[in-house]
């Protein structure tokens, strides 16, 4: 099994659970915001709902990078908007992001292993990638 599918079946199986398909997405973010003051300060007047929402779109674009190699323009939008100069979420940030969203899929994924873990590691290396170029663009 290839990367690609290795990370979409993992995907498919964390991404629809509990009850309003959002445990995944939930656990995900009490860790993120658990990590440090600095990332709980930037969440501190999200709206969490919104954003959930925001990181569904979010990891399909990572995916469609992934595979196409291209940067859609919503990849763009969103690095400007994480850049420097408006939400100032610097590159380190990106690799808490990573270990916050890899813990998630060990405790929900019931197949996890390593092959799961590194495809999930390098489907998304691209989009951090990027988003870490565009932070002082």
């Amino acid at each position: 099994m290839n990367l690609d599918e290795l990370f979409n079946d993992s995907y498919e199986r964390v991404a629809h659970l509990g009850e309003d398909n959002n445990l995944f997405f939930d656990r995900f973010y009490e860790k993120f915001t658990g990590a440090s003051p600095e990332i709980a300060d930037k969440f501190k007047n999200t709206d969490m709902k919104r954003q959930k929402h925001m990181l569904r779109s979010s990891i399909l674009y990572i995916m469609q990078l992934f595979d196409t190699h291209e940067i859609h323009d919503y990849m763009e939008t969103i690095a400007v908007k994480h850049n420097r100069k408006h939400l100032n979420i610097r590159p380190e940030l990106y690799d808490v992001w990573l270990e916050c969203l890899i813990h998630t899929v060990r405790e929900l994924d019931l197949h996890f292993d390593d092959r799961v873990e590194m495809a999930w590691r390098v489907v998304f290396s691209p989009g951090i990638a990027y988003m870490k170029f565009k932070y002082d663009k």
